[in-house]
């Protein structure tokens, strides 16, 4: 009982994170351990898009984008380590007047390697705030 409900609560906090995507493909959340998660994410190969989410100040909080198909070995501005990557591209509002500005990076294309890999929370920071502003 105590797994399905973490389950429903993890469901409600990612479709609260994501209002305005109409129809989203859930990560298989059974097998996640969340208790060591910088941040989640997944893909959606049939959107080609990557979504992911994390905690700041209390609140979850996410952001979605279009995920390249071109996958390579590089980089990745979130774990700062040499592995799999693909450019990640979101859009966001950059102001008041309706206009909308997309930015990105080269991201691992496995989320939950890149969590392993990650050692330092600032690169990721950096990552979110690149996207997200």
């Amino acid at each position: 009982m105590a797994l399905f409900l973490h389950f429903i609560v993890a469901l409600y906090k990612i479709d609260k994170s994501f209002r305005k995507v109409k129809k989203m493909q859930y990560p298989e959340m059974p097998m996640i351990d969340f208790r060591e998660l910088s941040f989640l994410g997944w893909n959606d190969s049939g959107t080609n898009r990557k979504y992911l989410i994390r905690k700041i100040d209390g609140h979850f909080t996410g952001v979605y984008g279009s995920f390249s198909t071109d996958i390579q070995k590089g980089h990745c501005a979130i774990c700062n380590q040499i592995g799999t990557v693909a450019f990640f591209l979101a859009t966001t509002k950059s102001s008041g007047d309706g206009s909308y500005t997309k930015k990105g990076n080269y991201i691992c294309t496995d989320s939950n390697q890149c969590n392993r890999q990650t050692t330092q929370l600032e690169t990721l920071e950096r990552f979110w705030e690149t996207v997200t502003k």
